[in-house]
């Protein structure tokens, strides 16, 4: 061997982020997620070969390179999950009040219909009328996830939404159904049949979109999936109801 300049040299390579560790050590401790546990580059890489006594960590390194390890070494590295990003995060513990202003992550709403306040540190809806509230998340694909406080008159878990005339939606029923609708210029029109759903206060609702598919997840289990390509280009999401003053928490939009 004795061609890699130095053991940090080696693991950028192995790592491929070259020019980005700041030591072998650090390196060696991110391919084997051993962060803060490892005393040394020598010592790791002596523990992944089961060569004890190396005379340099160089030299082990270059054993690395030569043997299996390094496509065991090449698998972790690219599958170390990447830190999740979020776009919008708002648990509404504030003030009542009927200005509800932005999150901890994100801008503030825009309320396209009726008018949402803040109530009990959580977003409650107007009791009687249509009202309908987004988020600009400015992605086209993401998760968004939402506690459901208080189920009441069919509430729509909105996604793609452009206005209160257009978006794609999970409706849930209080009566254990739901289904997906887009509705378009005001328009309704089914994108799912209907199925029994046992929503409940507490729950969970997650949805995951991208721009030719939408999935939504209740207390982490699937509950309906479409292939759609409708308001494919729309990045904002949101509630809409229609009377019942329902309310929703602990908003969470990340990427996905």
């Amino acid at each position: 061997m004795g061609n890699v300049q130095n053991a940090r040299t080696a693991i950028e390579v192995l790592t491929q982020q070259p020019g980005n560790v700041r030591s072998a050590r650090t390196a060696v401790e991110v391919v084997t997620q051993q962060r803060g546990n490892v005393r040394s580059a020598r010592t790791a890489v002596e523990a992944l070969t089961q060569t004890p006594k190396v005379a340099l960590a160089r030299t082990a390194v270059e054993v690395l390179l030569s043997t299996n390890w390094a496509e065991v070494l090449w698998g972790v590295a690219l599958n170390i999950v990447p830190p999740v990003v979020t776009y919008i995060s708002d648990n509404f513990n504030r003030s009542d009040t009927s200005v509800i202003g932005a999150g901890s992550v994100g801008p503030a709403p825009v309320e396209y219909t009726g008018d949402w306040s803040i109530n009990g540190n959580q977003l409650l809806a107007p009791g009687s009328g249509e009202a309908v509230i987004g988020w600009e998340t400015g992605h086209t694909s993401y998760a968004s996830q939402f506690t459901l406080a208080n189920l009441n008159v069919d509430p729509v878990a909105c996604v793609r939404l452009v206005d209160n005339a257009n978006f794609v939606g999970m409706q849930m029923y209080a009566g254990g159904t739901c289904a997906i609708y887009q509705r378009i210029g005001g328009g309704y029109g089914a994108l799912t049949s209907q199925i029994s759903v046992p929503w409940a206060n507490g729950d969970v609702v997650k949805t995951i979109v991208t721009p030719t598919r939408i999935e939504v997840y209740r207390n982490g289990a699937l509950v309906q999936g479409v292939d759609t390509t409708v308001l494919a280009t729309a990045t904002k999401v949101g509630f809409r109801t229609n009377g019942g003053a329902c309310r929703f928490d602990n908003l969470l939009v990340t990427d996905h």
